[in-house]
């Protein structure tokens, strides 16, 4: 499908971009099972999705300061926001 992404990493990654909020690039969904039944695949699928996402460095996940899990979109890929906004990502990336 492109970039020797599987179909549900495709929609795990669009899933993300479409969740990122605007000038952040930060989807505040990153839980495997949230975003698995958001899709309607199994949790099994989305979890390993996400880790190879991350693995090819199309994602990376952590936890905001509320302890909620989040995930950033590379903005090198895909970015919400003003062009200054995705200069200031793409540099701290």
């Amino acid at each position: 499908l492109g970039w020797g992404l599987t179909f549900v990493e495709w929609r795990v990654l669009l899933y993300l971009v479409a969740a990122a909020k605007a000038g952040t690039n930060v989807a505040p969904v990153a839980r495997a099972a949230k975003i698995a039944d958001d899709l309607g695949h199994d949790r099994g699928s989305v979890s390993r999705a996400l880790k190879a996402l991350e693995g090819m460095n199309l994602i990376r996940r952590g936890m905001e300061a509320s302890g909620a899990q989040v995930a950033e979109v590379n903005p090198h890929v895909a970015f919400r926001g003003t062009s200054k906004q995705r200069g200031v990502a793409m540099a701290q990336w």
